[in-house]
């Protein structure tokens, strides 16, 4: 009997993901231009959009990582050869949207608990992001 993730499922939810997030990313976009275009400065888009800029990252991030997971797990399902280009980027395309997502998350939360919690809540939350990282990967 196996035990643990099936490689289907982890291929079927990462293209899920996938796809719902790049629609997400989409909508955000045609949003925020939508704004900037009713804005009367770039100074006052920021002040009024600054969550929806951080979600748009953070989409960005979810959409791009569960695209490279997806990618992988359906060569390696079909057996098909893995494209030199993908073999090479794919750890870096994984890093750089996880880096993506987490500054996204950052921001949000700066954006959210600028008054509760002041500068502590998100730098509190980035350095045990940092912290969680390195541990388990000792």
């Amino acid at each position: 009997m196996y035990h643990g993730i099936p490689p289907a499922l982890t291929e079927i939810t990462n293209g899920a993901l996938m796809i719902v997030f790049m629609g997400v990313v989409l909508t955000n976009v045609f949003y925020l231009g939508r704004r900037w275009f009713l804005s009367v400065s770039a100074i006052e888009f920021y002040r009024e959009e600054k969550s929806a800029i951080a979600l748009s990252w953070i989409f960005f991030g979810v959409m791009a990582r569960s695209g490279v997971l997806w990618y992988w797990r359906m060569l390696r399902n079909d057996g098909a050869p893995i494209p030199l280009w993908f073999e090479y980027s794919a750890s870096w395309i994984l890093l750089a949207s996880t880096v993506v997502t987490i500054v996204g998350g950052l921001c949000w939360m700066r954006v959210i608990f600028e008054y509760r919690g002041g500068v502590w809540t998100w730098m509190t939350f980035g350095l045990a992001s940092i912290a969680f990282g390195m541990l388990f990967a000792m």
